[in-house]
């Protein structure tokens, strides 16, 4: 039996193209890509959801991260990995917003680039500084 302090993080992502119709499809490839290349042995889950919210609804997906006694991973390492799947999700799906659920706070993540198409708003923070803000805290 392995046995590892639980640390989690949940990436919420609609999949409506910006706030058109269209409905991005790529998501499985983009988190295929991360985990096969780039997480160093993360391991996710993926369910497909519905976003309600004042004036309409979106598809989405839920993608779960935890701490997998297989293959363990620091707090500080789980956080990293959620913000660059994060990223790369709300990048590749063309989402403006991307959340992030940790057990002590919940992130927005802006994608500045495209917002900026439509408007103006200043970009999300550097992981170090969040997770410096966080120890701070403690």
């Amino acid at each position: 039996m392995k046995k590892v302090i639980t640390y989690t993080a949940t990436i919420y992502c609609g999949l409506r193209d910006g706030y058109g119709e269209e409905i991005n499809s790529s998501y499985p490839d983009v988190i295929n890509d991360y985990i096969n290349n780039r997480s160093g042995g993360l391991c996710v889950t993926c369910t497909s959801t519905t976003f309600y919210y004042n004036g309409g609804q979106e598809p989405g997906i839920i993608v779960g991260i935890i701490n997998y006694p297989r293959y363990p991973f620091s707090d500080e390492k789980i956080r990293r990995l959620a913000f660059e799947l994060a990223e790369e999700l709300m990048i590749k799906c063309k989402q403006y917003r991307v959340s992030i659920v940790f057990p002590e706070e919940t992130i927005l993540l802006e994608n500045k680039e495209k917002i900026e198409q439509d408007g103006t708003i200043e970009k999300w923070k550097e992981w170090n500084k969040l997770s410096k803000s966080i120890k701070n805290r403690t």
